[in-house]
């Protein structure tokens, strides 16, 4: 019998450089930048790298250009332990590179991105055998196309779905219908409902008709969560010395996978999520800081108490 695959994710990969800041400058102005290195990153491909290393076996489904930033993702990921065979080489084509950049001492970053001559991936792409093997699927903002597809598929199939929704862009709505849990940053929240708080944004969200559960992220502020009828709740971001936040929105996606992965509840899950999000914070870069799993729990052991992690841990 073919095995079935724990997560897949859907998405984007990118060749991020790095670098920490003392500050950021004002336009027009130039600050030295320290610390720099080149690192694997991206919405979907950061968050199937925590989830390995959280245990699982991940699949990434992304694209890259024919050329030197395409062939280091490869190298990065591949490192790392993850099966690169379903990554999508365009002919000719640029891939995506970020430009990262954190302040020291509060590890606020800015981010430019840049995406020239890499085309969308197709969904005739994408292998219908993997997608109904299934057992959750990722899928980021990037590769709406694709990502309305796939999520059709892995959840009739009798998969659970779950999408990055950082920014709201066309297409979208071809995706959403097919979500079980939209785990939404606020931006994001706000720009598809027009509603002017958290709470207000959620309810629009969940009673949409279209998901299981809704989470909205909240950067230090944590998350708001809410699952059908039953009262909505908020979670705490825990406390760390941030040195960078980048991919933390990654980690949290990648952390809420593996408690879907596992059945937990919601809260437990989301709890999870927002454990790893923090310990990636503690390094530089999108994939450095992600723990294992072993540290995860020893952290929510003596963070977060009031659940049982070591029956999680069975």
């Amino acid at each position: 019998m073919t095995k079935p695959i724990d997560v897949m994710g859907i998405g984007c990969v990118v060749l991020d450089s790095v670098g920490v800041v003392n500050d950021f400058p004002a336009p027009d102005e130039k600050t030295r930048v320290f610390e720099l290195q080149q690192t694997c990153g991206g919405p979907a491909a950061s968050a199937m790298v925590a989830c390995h290393r959280l245990g699982l076996e991940p699949i990434l489904i992304a694209k890259t250009g024919d050329d030197e930033p395409g062939r280091r993702v490869r190298e990065m990921l591949a490192a790392e332990g993850l099966d690169t065979s379903h990554l999508i080489e365009g002919y000719d084509q640029d891939s995506m590179q970020g430009f990262c950049f954190a302040e020291k001492g509060t590890g606020r970053r800015i981010i430019y991105y840049y995406r020239s001559r890499l085309a969308l991936m197709k969904p005739a792409q994408i292998d219908v055998s993997l997608l109904k093997r299934t057992r959750v699927l990722l899928v980021d903002g990037l590769e709406l196309p694709v990502a309305a597809y796939a999520a059709e598929i892995v959840r009739g199939a009798g998969g659970v779905t779950v999408m990055d929704a950082g920014s709201v862009r066309p297409g979208v709505e071809h995706v959403l219908p097919h979500i079980d849990y939209l785990v939404a940053s606020w931006m994001f929240a706000r720009d598809l409902t027009g509603k002017e708080t958290p709470e207000a944004a959620l309810e629009a969200l969940r009673w949409s008709g279209y998901h299981r559960a809704v989470v909205i992220t909240l950067g230090e502020e944590g998350y708001l969560a809410g699952r059908g009828g039953l009262p909505a709740f908020r979670g705490e971001a825990f406390k760390v010395r941030a040195v960078d936040t980048t991919g933390a929105g990654d980690a949290f996606h990648g952390g809420f996978c593996v408690g879907m992965a596992k059945g937990w509840p919601l809260e437990q899950t989301c709890e999870f999520a927002a454990a790893v999000a923090a310990m990636k914070c503690r390094m530089a870069g999108g994939q450095a800081g992600l723990p294992r799993w072993d540290e995860v729990i020893d952290f929510l052991n003596e963070r977060s108490p009031r659940l049982d992690w070591e029956m999680a841990a069975t």
